[in-house]
């Protein structure tokens, strides 16, 4: 039998539950349309409070905990431990949780199946800088940026470091070197009695990018130069403009004269960088007249004057030449 309107519970009460008076139907609770829709909106709520618990959950995760590396030790005395006992290097990472290049090298490097084979041969770890276990390691090695890999032999000597966010492939070349015993101690040592072009590429490049050192870079770069006056390799304009551009950033002035002999000896390609940072620099220090000089000889030997006719035609109107 079918039932009537008046068999279900008044619209007017709140959520509630009512036996029906009917006999065959005994023990059969009714709710209303509307109530039953409204249950399920609360069921709907309930479940989105549900997931955005959950996720706020994960993410309050510890970042030592969430960040787990295969093949790293889990903490600097574990390793030190095992590079004692296995006599093989140690590779520190130096890291902090807020410092986006270090999440970068986790990322593109350490999580790389192409990184995982060389943990069988070099001790690795990772070292919170900024947690109480890491701040006396940072002030006995001497770390001032983040992030820092530190190689070291089993003894605790410093071999050498990278800083800074570095690619995977320049990264593994340097540790198959490191791994291969030639270090940055060894080539300065074979430098007292033999200089190669590869010995100083390395040696000049880490004293002005890793380990900047006035004194051993000018020693390494002036003998580097020696081996190839003409800028005849790529790789050794690549370099000269790295190394001249870096030490001009830093304010050596005395480095002046070699870029504009540079500049002037290799005036295509890229050098034109390193001849406008040189005009600049003249703008800057209040030389206009020799900013003008420098760049208007420049650009009358450049053959392709694209990249910089904007530029030449901005310094004649702020130098007073049209």
């Amino acid at each position: 039998m079918l039932m009537s309107n008046k068999d279900f519970i008044s619209p007017s009460k709140s959520l509630t539950f009512e036996k029906t008076q009917e006999k065959p139907v005994k023990n059969i609770y009714l709710i209303r349309p509307e109530e039953r829709n409204l249950m399920q909106n609360r069921f709907s709520c309930l479940n989105f409070l549900f997931l955005l618990f959950f996720l706020l959950m994960i993410q309050s995760v510890p970042l030592a905990f969430a960040q787990k590396f295969t093949g790293f030790y889990p903490d600097y005395d574990a390793a030190l431990k095992a590079s004692w006992e296995k006599r093989q290097n140690m590779m520190i990472d130096f890291y902090t949780a807020t410092c986006f290049p270090s999440k970068q090298l986790d990322q593109e490097v350490y999580r790389n199946k192409a990184f995982l084979p060389y943990t069988d041969s070099i001790i690795c770890v990772k070292v919170d800088g900024e947690s109480p276990e890491g701040r006396p390691l940072v002030a006995r090695f001497g770390i001032t940026g983040y992030p820092t890999v530190l190689f070291v032999d089993p003894d605790g000597q410093e071999l050498e470091r990278l800083t800074a966010f570095i690619p995977l492939d320049p990264f593994l070349e340097n540790l198959k070197r490191i791994l291969s015993g030639n270090t940055i101690p060894k080539m300065e040592s074979r430098f007292l009695y033999r200089r190669n072009y590869h010995d100083l590429y390395i040696l000049t490049l880490y004293y002005v990018r890793n380990v900047f050192n006035k004194d051993k870079l000018d020693r390494y770069f002036k003998a580097f130069r020696k081996l190839d006056p003409s800028y005849s390799k790529d790789s050794t304009r690549v370099l000269t403009r790295y190394v001249l551009q870096k030490e001009l950033r830093m304010g050596i002035s005395s480095v002046t004269g070699e870029m504009a002999s540079y500049v002037f000896q290799v005036p295509e390609g890229n050098s034109y960088k390193l001849a406008i940072q040189l005009t600049d620099y003249y703008l800057q220090t209040g030389d206009p007249e020799e900013a003008w000089s420098f760049f208007s000889d420049y650009y009358l030997i450049r053959e392709d004057k694209s990249a910089i006719y904007g530029y030449f035609e901005d310094l004649k109107r702020k130098t007073g030449h049209k």
